[in-house]
C-alpha cells in the first residue's frame, strides 16, 4: 500500500517541470548577466522599444534565470555512494523531498537499535531461559529478520531513487525544476 502512494507522489511531481527562460528582457543582465542565461533579441523584428526574452543556461530556471538548478551527477553520487554505508536519501534531501530523505534515512539506520537491543539480550543472558515457553533467540531472530529485510529495502530504494536522478530526464527537485 505504501509503495503505491509513494509511487503515486513521485509520478505527479516528475511530470510537473517549470520553465527555464522566457521573462522579457533589453539587455543580459535583466537574465541573471553573463552567467545565468542571455538575452535573445531578433535585430531584423525588434525595434527599439520592443524586448526580447531570457534563454537560461543549462544550470538555472526560473524565467529569469534566477534558480540555480541542482546537478543530477552529485544527487545520484550522493544517494548511491551513502546508500552503501546506511546514509540512505541524501539525494532526496539536496533535491528538496525531506519526506523521501526521512523514510530512507530511518529505514537504512533501523539496523544500529535493533543490533544494540539484540547484543544487550544476548550479552544479559537472555537467549535461553529453561521455563520459558518461547525462547528470546527466536524473538531476537525475528526482530533481525525485520530489522534486515527493511535495510535491504532502504538500500533498494535509495539506490533505485539515485539511479533515476541519473537517467531519468524527467526527475524534477522539489521546485519542479529538472535536474541538469
Amino acid at each position: 500500500m505504501y509503495a503505491i502512494i509513494i509511487l503515486t507522489i513521485t509520478i505527479i511531481t516528475t511530470f510537473a517541470q517549470k520553465q527555464s527562460g522566457g521573462a522579457p528582457c533589453k539587455q543580459a543582465s535583466d537574465c541573471g548577466g553573463n552567467t545565468r542565461g542571455i538575452c535573445y533579441m531578433n535585430c531584423y523584428l525588434l525595434n527599439a522599444t520592443e524586448s526580447g526574452y531570457c534563454i537560461c543556461f543549462n544550470e538555472y530556471g526560473a524565467p529569469d534565470c534566477s534558480y540555480i538548478k541542482q546537478s543530477k551527477y552529485k544527487l545520484g553520487a550522493l544517494q548511491i555512494g551513502l546508500a552503501f554505508i546506511n546514509i540512505n536519501g541524501v539525494g532526496n534531501k539536496l533535491a528538496g523531498y525531506d519526506a523521501r530523505f526521512l523514510a530512507q534515512l530511518l529505514m537504512g539506520l533501523s539496523i544500529w537499535p535493533v543490533s544494540i537491543i539484540a547484543c544487550c539480550l544476548a550479552c544479559c543472558g537472555l537467549i535461553k531461559k529453561k521455563d520459558s515457553k518461547t525462547t528470546p533467540g527466536i524473538i531476537l531472530g525475528c526482530i533481525a529478520c525485520i530489522a534486515l529485510i527493511l535495510l535491504l529495502c532502504a538500500w533498494g530504494w535509495g539506490i533505485a531513487d539515485g539511479a533515476a536522478m541519473l537517467n531519468d530526464p524527467s526527475w524534477v527537485d522539489v521546485n519542479g525544476y529538472p535536474l541538469y
